[in-house]
């Protein structure tokens, strides 16, 4: 005898003290869903079913932060326009796509998988199965209730965020308001805290600042940012990374301020965070290309040793992060002036010593080629003083290798040098 399915209760009885944040609008859709059942019109009610989640999703989403939503979902197509001012839940989402209030509310962990692919065999049941199209399968009873139990569970049941308690009580004072030392830790320490979900949207809404640029946003998101990125993924890191390759591969000449300025800001905020290495290789040899380039400026400048010095905390800044595309570049000018000339050398090289601490077998005997081969490195190699610390820098390396045969390429290098 086959057992009669019951509707679930978040159709049967919505207005049961367990849907404790279910409004009267879902309770409306949720009772025409009933309503339509029993008519048996179950394409239509699954229609009301969806109207009542998007609106419950559309409670939530504000409830959490909008501008993490709005963050989440700006490269999605569709539309996306959150009207803010709008009086009533309608008007402010009216120029909103469904759809992308299931994506977005996913994204910033506001719905689960399960609820989502709910949402989504919803979605698509609505567009091709209901009475508004034809079909040879249309929507029966049990894809209702096996719907409608889904969301109960995954959904309604679930209680709404607490604005105190959620990621909105970090992101709008950082928005709105210049914050003071003391608030600025108490975010930071809340950010400590924050879950991954919450990490990932606090940090594509803290590059969204950054690029915009806007006081006093950009000011809090400058102190805060090592915060989120200290707990971000590589994965999420390289975000920024890219978002700064981006800035830089649009021309020169369509460049506006606007952008400049932008790209500037990226770019501070990645060397204070030692974020360099998430930037393609291309560009990201461009910048030690220019660093380099500072640092043989002032090499070649008369009584530059204070230059120097600069030039070198420059590229230190960067971080040891030199592709191999610009490896010859960079390297071959920390060589000429670690080494130095016939007075000895300034004190650039300690500002240096991090690129040759991560020097691992293959570039050890990359740089001690260089040596014996580049005429930028060798250029001071027959004065006493200059051969002296290329033998303790080649030394030095070459005790960090395992393997003898590469020990004694080291040997010969340091050979040739002697007999300069």
């Amino acid at each position: 005898m086959k057992t009669e399915i019951a509707l679930p209760d978040l159709i049967s009885s919505p207005n049961s003290d367990v849907f404790l944040e279910i409004d009267n609008e879902e309770k409306y859709y949720l009772i025409d869903a009933k309503e339509l059942c029993e008519i048996k019109k179950y394409g239509h009610a699954l229609i009301s079913i969806w109207d009542a989640s998007v609106h419950n999703l559309r409670r939530r989403i504000e409830a959490y932060s909008v501008e993490l939503f709005t963050s989440a979902i700006k490269n999605e197509p569709g539309r996306k326009h959150y009207k803010k001012d709008g009086d009533t839940l309608a008007d402010r989402w009216d120029e909103i796509d469904d759809a992308l209030v299931i994506t977005g509310a996913k994204t910033i962990g506001l719905l689960d998988s399960k609820a989502a692919k709910a949402l989504e065999m919803i979605n698509w049941m609505r567009n091709h199965a209901t009475p508004a199209h034809d079909t040879n399968n249309p929507v029966g009873f049990n894809d209702v209730v096996a719907m409608a139990l889904m969301l109960e569970d995954n959904l309604f049941r679930i209680p709404l965020p607490e604005p105190g308690h959620s990621i909105k009580a970090i992101i709008d004072p950082i928005k709105t308001d210049s914050l003071t030392e003391d608030a600025l830790l108490q975010v930071g320490e809340q950010i400590k805290t924050s879950t991954q979900t919450e990490i990932r949207m606090l940090f594509s809404f803290m590059l969204d600042l950054i690029i915009k640029g806007e006081e006093p946003a950009w000011g809090n998101v400058n102190r805060l940012f090592p915060a989120v990125w200290a707990k971000a993924p590589d994965i999420l890191r390289s975000t920024a990374g890219n978002k700064y390759n981006s800035l830089s591969l649009i021309p020169a000449q369509s460049l506006d301020s606007q952008t400049k300025d932008a790209k500037q800001r990226l770019l501070e905020v990645l060397i204070n965070v030692k974020g360099i290495k998430y930037v393609p290789d291309a560009t990201r040899a461009q910048l030690y290309g220019h660093a380099a380039n500072l640092l043989a400026k002032a090499k070649k400048t008369s009584y530059g040793w204070q230059e120097e010095v600069r030039a070198a905390k420059t590229l230190d800044q960067l971080g040891p992060f030199v592709p191999s595309l610009a490896f010859v570049r960079v390297y071959q000018e920390i060589l000429s002036v670690w080494c130095g000339n016939y007075w000895g050398r300034s004190p650039s090289y300690i500002f240096l010593q991090s690129f040759i601490d991560v020097l691992q077998t293959d570039r050890i005997r990359a740089l001690a080629e260089l040596f014996k081969t580049n005429e930028r490195v060798r250029e001071e190699l027959y004065q006493e003083r200059p051969k002296r610390f290329a033998i303790s820098l080649l030394e030095s390396l070459k005790n960090k290798l395992i393997i003898n045969s590469h020990k004694n390429e080291i040997d010969d290098i340091i050979s040739n040098i002697k007999a300069l």
